[in-house]
């Protein structure tokens, strides 16, 4: 018996001790010191799946996948108590924020911490450090000096990009050798194209926070505002030769942001400048960083009330695990890595320090937006148009932020700014209308993204200056400085088409040309064979009038779907939410007949665009999620350098993104010219216009002659000091500003549209008129400018100039895009443009 004992006794020992395995840090369990290679993303996981296993201070969750099926997940690490909690922390951080009901426990202070890593996929020093901060952390809270563990709870998450990590690591762990080598010259030093720094559709996802174009934006968004977490910081890396720079940020501040806000960047600024100072780390702050732009991983957690940072180390793609730098000793990973620990330390130690300051400044942001708004407008006016698909669109992004709204009480008419022609005047609600009322949790958020112009306390600025959503969208809009009161909102059907006569059948049947979801159908009809036809004129039939660019499907030319067809049709309408509209008869009761000529065949094309080097990744990612996802039509992506004769000769469309083009060779360039010459369709987007202007040729000039030259050049700075040489720069240029376009009603390009189009501009590079071709959308004075900041030097070259032109060259025909229509794939307003270039343009 005493020997059953002893054995039992062993077993419980044995499995006992097991159970308290001592945990292993990151290079136990790797195999490998960090600092000294990069660790691919799945070795990433499953060190937090170990740390989570073995220890009770830590809960996953994973919360969504990459196209690339990698899995996100963050950590939650605290004292145990608090990850038994979890609920009520999460719960009690949006009761705070007035965003759900309930008490909140008043003498809490809990903060949450939120640390982001490598949402630049080869900034790849920060998911490294990920795992050394859940080491840490853990090896703290288990020796029982973990004092920020009473009042703090930390959430980690590893690694914001996981498809762009890994394009980035896989490419250096293939390329780096047995020694790596500092040499800038080394192929280390050098990305291929596209780089990591973007996920798999080559979106920057740290400039998508609100416009959640991307799956991770999408899928990390809603479980960050599940939290609404009190401070976040994001972990980036530079080039290699600046530092460090951490908060605080530099003007431009939004000005919703508020004092304490600022203030606690300071105190951070401080409290992490003790610890660099002590280790003898250079850094800077008040410098290129600001807090302008609301989709960033800094400015949106701070328009929601909480406070944002941006960490910058010096390294990127191009520093691998060691590089040389000038004046200084030669940057390594594991230098990187410490850089970023200690931030991060930094991070926990002054929120659980100033924890209660924070959850009391928390509390006001949210108590102060709901009662006592500080915005200019009070309310703002969403207006369905002729364009019910566009409003669905923004009311998707306002669900997707957690903003209000709702519609109005009382139908009356109110004093307010008109987004379509910038003047102040009264308007009159209807009941279709979204108000969005600034009296709410959501206020600042909502102010941020709907203002008509943005101030700007400083012009240098690290991006856009100006995203209002009536622009980005196209829709009219109001805003009211007088408060609208509102009641829940409720959804009013569409207008379901009558059908005149249950037993006849139509004709055919036509679909309104006004959104990109007109342009998804019609997508998916060519790809299922089916033949369309569509009006370059209006027509009628009754007293339905069709505009130019409708969709017609006749039953007679699609007679291989037989007693199929009206049941076809209805289906995939149904699928794409289009109404189409039955015509019983041919005959018009204006315009052309559907027989008549004057109603034109739709081709399917084929469509190509280039990538490669020289290619602007992030436009060919945007154009490339356009045809995924936006009209869901197939195309082929060239490499540059197989750019020829072959492979132009199986496409009728070539896309050319924003690029230099300069790998393209003269006979390249020949074979280009006699495609298009022989029938080919060419849309040119932003730089790669440069292949064609000033060229012989081609009619597309920077100015159109010896006059316009001098009056619309720019200004030259007469003695301009030395150290000013920089805001002269930004007077020569354009960040992002919004423009009114003037479009031509007739043309192809602008089928779905009335007089209101908006332009995301970028850059100073001026576009005169065509000669010879056609001006479809100009700017013609002044008074185009909407909002953002244009150099005053810039701003005067910009009359008369071209944003929309096409040209044709033999049998074919050139498209010429002066700005990116579907800029970061948020810019809803010019995704019709786009499909009007690729469907409609010299059918």
């Amino acid at each position: 018996m005493k020997k059953l004992c002893a054995f039992a006794f062993f077993i419980f020992l044995h499995f006992g001790l097991q159970a308290q395995e001592v945990l292993k840090n990151p290079a136990e369990f790797l195999g490998y010191p960090l600092g000294t290679h990069f660790t691919p993303h799945h070795k990433i996981v499953s060190y937090f799946e170990y740390m989570a296993q073995l220890s009770e201070n830590i809960s996953l969750q994973y919360y969504g996948e990459t196209i690339e099926k990698r899995p996100l997940m963050v950590a939650f690490v605290g004292s145990k108590n608090k990850i038994d909690s979890l609920e009520f922390y999460r719960a009690n951080n949006r009761r705070m924020a007035l965003l759900d009901k309930g008490m909140t426990l008043p003498n809490d202070s809990t903060v949450t911490v939120w640390l982001s890593y490598n949402v630049h996929g080869n900034e790849a020093s920060s998911s490294e450090v990920s795992m050394k901060m859940l080491y840490g952390l853990i090896e703290q809270i288990e020796a029982q000096k973990a004092d920020w563990a009473d009042n703090t709870l930390v959430v980690i998450d590893p690694c914001l990009n996981p498809d762009g990590r890994d394009r980035y690591v896989n490419w250096y762990n293939s390329t780096v050798g047995m020694f790596p080598n500092p040499n800038m010259e080394a192929e280390e030093h050098h990305e291929p194209w596209p780089g990591g720094r973007s996920n798999h559709y080559y979106h920057d996802l740290n400039r998508d926070w609100v416009w959640q174009t991307q799956v991770e934006s999408q899928a990390r968004v809603q479980l960050f505002l599940d939290w609404m977490p009190h401070l976040h910081l994001d972990f980036h890396e530079q080039y290699p030769d600046s530092p460090y720079y951490f908060a605080p940020a530099t003007e431009p501040y939004h000005e919703a942001i508020t004092d304490f806000q600022r203030e606690f960047q300071i105190t951070y600024g401080k409290a992490n400048a003790e610890h660099f100072d002590a280790n003898g780390w250079l850094y800077f702050t008040k410098e290129w960083f600001d807090l302008l732009y609301p989709a960033y991983g800094d400015t949106y957690p701070t328009f929601n009330g909480g406070i944002g940072m941006t960490l910058e180390q010096a390294g990127h793609g191009i520093a691998g695990l060691t590089v040389e730098r000038k004046g200084e000793d030669n940057l390594t990973l594991s230098d990187r890595i410490a850089h970023h620990y200690q931030s991060g330390w930094t991070a926990i130690e002054v929120a659980s320090e100033h924890s209660r300051d924070l959850i009391s400044a928390y509390k006001s942001y949210f108590e102060d937006a709901k009662t006592n708004p500080k915005s200019k407008y009070k309310s703002y006016v969403l207006k369905i148009g002729n364009n019910p698909h566009r409003l669905e669109e923004v009311r998707k992004l306002l669900d997707q932020q957690g903003i209000e709204y709702g519609r109005a009480l009382v139908n009356k008419s109110y004093r307010g700014f008109n987004y379509m022609n910038g003047k102040d005047e009264t308007f009159k609600l209807d009941a279709s209308d979204i108000i969005i009322s600034a009296y709410q949790a959501k206020s600042k958020i909502a102010n941020v993204l709907l203002e008509p112009k943005t101030h700007l306390s400083d012009s240098l600025t690290y991006d856009i200056t100006a995203w209002s959503l009536p622009y980005v969208y196209g829709i009219p809009a109001f805003a009211s400085t007088e408060r609208i009161y509102t009641t829940n909102y409720f959804e009013i059907p569409q207008q379901q088409v009558v059908v005149e006569d249950s037993l006849r059948k139509p004709v055919g049947y036509i679909l309104e040309w006004n959104s990109v979801e007109e342009a998804r159908l019609l997508s998916a009809l060519l790809q299922e064979n089916v033949r369309v036809k569509f009006n370059k004129k209006a027509f009628a039939h009754g007293e339905k009038t069709f505009s130019p660019g409708s969709v017609i499907i006749n039953r007679q030319s699609n007679r291989h779907l037989q007693s199929e067809f009206d049941d076809f049709i209805a289906q995939i309408s149904s699928q794409y939410d289009v109404i189409p509209y039955p015509l019983f008869s041919g005959y018009s009761t204006s315009g052309a007949d559907l027989g008549s000529d004057k109603i034109s065949h739709l081709n399917q094309p084929n469509v190509a665009i280039v990538r490669g080097e020289g290619i602007s990744s992030t436009s060919y990612g945007s154009l490339w999620h356009y045809m995924d996802f936006d009209i869901n039509y197939p195309f082929t992506g060239i490499d540059i350098h197989r750019l020829n004769s072959a492979a132009l000769n199986s496409h009728d469309v070539l896309i050319l993104p924003d690029g230099n083009y300069r790998a393209l060779s003269e006979s390249q360039k020949s074979q280009i010219h006699q495609w298009i010459s022989n029938g080919g369709k060419l849309i040119a987007i932003r730089h790669a216009i440069r292949l064609f202007k000033d060229q012989e040729g081609y009619s597309v000039k920077t100015y159109a002659n010896e006059e316009e030259e001098k009056n619309y050049a720019p200004i030259k700075e007469q003695n301009a000091s030395y150290g000013e040489r920089l805001r002269n720069q930004v007077s020569n240029d354009i960040p992002g500003a919004i423009f009114k376009v003037k479009l031509d009603p007739d043309h192809p390009l602008s089928y779905g549209y009335d007089d209101n189009y908006f332009t995301m501009k970028i850059g100073k590079e001026r576009i005169a008129r065509l000669e010879k071709g056609w001006n479809v959308g100009t700017i013609d004075g002044m008074d185009s400018w909407i909002s953002g900041f244009v150099g005053y030097r810039t701003k005067p070259t910009l009359e008369k100039s071209l944003i929309i032109g096409t040209e044709n060259v033999g049998a074919g025909a050139i498209v010429y895009m002066a700005d990116d229509p579907i800029f970061r794939s948020f810019w809803y307003g010019g995704k019709l443009m786009l499909a009007n270039a690729i469907f409609y343009v010299n059918q």
